[in-house]
């Protein structure tokens, strides 16, 4: 009589096929982003959710500094991940709760909006920032949830345009010596007159 039991092998991983595309990887932030979600299965499955994902990642090269057995100060260096967009709000659910059957293909397509107040990618030796989509979907009796590779976005800030403002400035005559002046004016730059009226 043995009082643990054998652990309990997961089950097979089910015959699914998740595909993605997207329109555009090169946005501006503040831009839209669509696609869609491309979802086959080859047996019978309950899926409880279909989702996209957007997340912002920085990574930083920082150096630590320890003492060995010898009290001899040491510097190693290692990279600090942060998310800088991610969460709830960047949790976009595009189908719960479904009853599919072998054979079952269906497109879903979604938008997202990169955040205008977002930051740019960025990449050099010792800082980068990226931009990742991910599409996942979450099957009855599987702990962990089915996910694409990715598609890497590339934010940019949005190009500012010089336009030349032309503005119309409206020209009345002195009522005192007869030269043009704005009509905004209050004083004549001619002879110094205030105007009338």
């Amino acid at each position: 009589m043995g009082f643990f039991k054998p652990p309990v092998p997961p089950p097979p991983l089910p015959k699914l096929e998740i595909t993605s595309s997207v329109n555009e990887t090169e946005v501006h932030l503040g831009d839209e982003i669509k696609g869609s979600v491309g979802v086959k299965s080859g047996e019978e499955l309950d899926i409880e959710e279909i989702w996209v994902e957007l997340r912002c990642f920085e990574s930083k090269k920082k150096i630590r500094r320890y003492q060995d057995g010898n009290l001899v100060w040491h510097e190693k260096e290692y990279w600090d991940k942060a998310d800088i967009y991610s969460g709830p709000f960047s949790h976009l659910p595009l189908s719960r709760n479904m009853h599919v059957k072998a054979g079952f293909d269906k497109l879903f397509s979604f938008m997202v909006k990169i955040p205008s107040y977002g930051r740019e990618t960025f990449a050099s030796a010792d800082d980068t920032i990226i931009w990742l989509l991910t599409e996942y979907v979450a099957v009855k009796g599987y702990k962990y949830a089915f996910k694409t590779k990715g598609s890497q976005i590339f934010v940019t800030k949005p190009s500012v345009s010089n336009k030349e403002v032309v503005r119309e400035v409206v020209l009345i005559p002195c009522a005192y010596c007869g030269g043009l002046m704005p009509q905004t004016s209050t004083v004549c730059p001619s002879c110094g007159a205030r105007r009338k009226g």
